[in-house]
């Protein structure tokens, strides 16, 4: 039965069979004449195991206050430098984009989407009612994203409504970084080439 027991363990997590060795060594000090030892012994683990967990997530806030201050400090330091280098790269004769492909990710501007605020709520739902626009009224209010579509089809600016236009923002997009799955196998193909 232990060896059917090793054998799926080793098949579904084999990362357990070390750790459950040690375990076995631990269980195999306890004092068998104590009624309890098991017991405290189980729940000894259980608290442990919290504990590193709970130090793990004051360790991770530490390190995140960190990289955000790391972050704070290269933006006030150089944010406008990068900007003014990445528009002067979109500004060459060309060009003609609006982003600027780098080693580590993408650069440039985008432009977001006008919005449509309501400012006098009668106005609008009286309107969406007179401009076949009926869905855009619910329980009297009127509802912005369908009195947008129609503003957008039809370039009809609802009554009691303004436009926002679009304001067009910078934007650094990194790469995504991702771990390797299986770390070790990640490692093998350089090591092969090395020992090549």
């Amino acid at each position: 039965m232990a060896e059917e027991q090793s054998t799926a363990i080793v098949e579904q997590d084999p990362d357990m069979v070390d750790v459950l060795g040690a375990l076995n060594e631990e269980f195999a000090l306890i004092d068998q004449q104590d009624a309890v030892a098991f017991q405290n012994w189980y729940m000894a683990q259980l608290n442990s195991i919290n504990a590193c967990r709970a130090e793990l997530k004051v360790q991770i806030e530490v390190m995140k206050r960190e990289l955000d201050t790391r972050q704070r400090a290269l933006e006030y330091r150089w944010y406008d430098d990068f900007k003014q280098a990445v528009e002067a790269d979109l500004d060459k004769p060309g060009y003609g984009k609006k982003s600027v492909n780098y080693l580590q990710g993408r650069a440039g501007f985008r432009k977001g989407k006008d919005k449509l605020v309501v400012t006098d709520e009668a106005a609008a739902v009286s309107w969406a009612l007179d401009n076949d626009c009926a869905g855009a009224v619910d329980m009297k209010l009127a509802r912005t994203t369908l009195l947008m579509e129609s503003y957008q089809a039809t370039k009809k600016k609802p009554a009691g409504c303004d436009i926002i236009p679009a304001k067009e923002s910078f934007f650094p997009k990194m790469e995504k970084y991702q771990l390797p799955a299986e770390p070790e196998k990640a490692r093998l193909p350089e090591q092969e080439e090395t020992n090549g």
